[in-house]
């Protein structure tokens, strides 16, 4: 029986954030940067002692040892600048990686849908055709639904957030639902005020422009994980909103039941008469 892996793609964010964070708090440390550009600068003197060997700079002996001592500092200074880069990089390739776990969790969703109701297949294949050589390389009915499935789950991948949403309308899952935050703390509310449709998108924007325009969008830390947040609350809102619509089992209520946490105290009464029509 599918389950949504909501706990598992949460921990996912959770740790590819962290791996930045920790490293960040390390690296914008005075003292692990020193490490760092002298690491960068093994191999220095014996670069310059072998450009000297083949008179790339000529002079008496303490000119060229002046002359080594200033090309050192050079490098020096440069690896020291290329250091101080490593946070803005470090937090828009984290960025990247974030939006990445939100796409593999959004063609998850769908999957799952698919796996518990085939039935939803029919109105998303409507234009995917297979052709008669195909269908009779086909062993069985199964691998008829399992061929339309894969071609579904691939046009999804390649769609944009806009495309993607309106194939998750036409199987009754309202993206606006996720942005709606009534049972928060007014606290939370007003953190999570401008955090809809439009904010994920920009954020994708921004995801594209690093990858495509080499831009580095994100400057701080508190934005990476203002986003981090955000999207941890999508997992959690498409997950219980898909979870009530199809009544399939998250998975930290299908490790409950593996556990021997009686059935009937895990799903809402509308889940489990589901369950029993199917």
């Amino acid at each position: 029986m599918p389950t949504i892996r909501m706990i598992d793609f949460l921990s996912k964010l959770n740790d590819a954030y962290f791996v930045v964070y920790n490293t960040v708090n390390i690296v914008e440390r005075s003292d692990v940067q020193s490490v760092i550009v002298n690491t960068m600068m093994q191999g220095t003197d014996q670069l310059l002692q072998e450009l000297e060997d083949k008179r790339v700079f000529y002079g008496d002996i303490p000119q060229k040892t002046a002359l080594k001592g200033l090309l050192t500092q050079r490098l020096k200074d440069a690896n020291a600048r290329k250091v101080q880069e490593y946070v803005p990089v470090l937090l828009n390739q984290n960025l990247v990686m974030l939006c990445t776990i939100m796409e593999i969790f959004f063609l998850h969703i769908l999957e799952t849908i698919m796996l518990k109701e085939p039935n939803v297949l029919v109105g998303l294949a409507q234009e995917k055709r297979l052709s008669l050589q195909q269908v009779l390389s086909l062993k069985d009915y199964d691998s008829i639904i399992e061929k339309f499935r894969s071609k579904i789950l691939d046009h999804f991948s390649r769609q944009g957030l806009k495309e993607k949403f309106k194939i998750y309308e036409n199987i009754g899952l309202d993206i606006n639902k996720v942005f709606d935050y009534p049972t928060y703390t007014d606290d939370a509310q007003k953190r999570l005020i401008g955090y809809d449709l439009s904010k994920l998108s920009e954020i994708f924007d921004k995801r594209h422009n690093i990858v495509h325009k080499n831009e580095l969008p994100l400057k701080e830390l508190n934005e990476l994980a203002k986003t981090k947040d955000f999207f941890e609350k999508i997992v959690i809102k498409r997950s219980i909103l898909t979870m009530d619509k199809y009544a399939i089992l998250l998975d930290v209520q299908d490790i409950l039941v593996h556990s021997g946490y009686p059935r009937d105290k895990i799903l809402p009464e509308r889940q489990r008469k589901k369950e029993v029509d199917n």
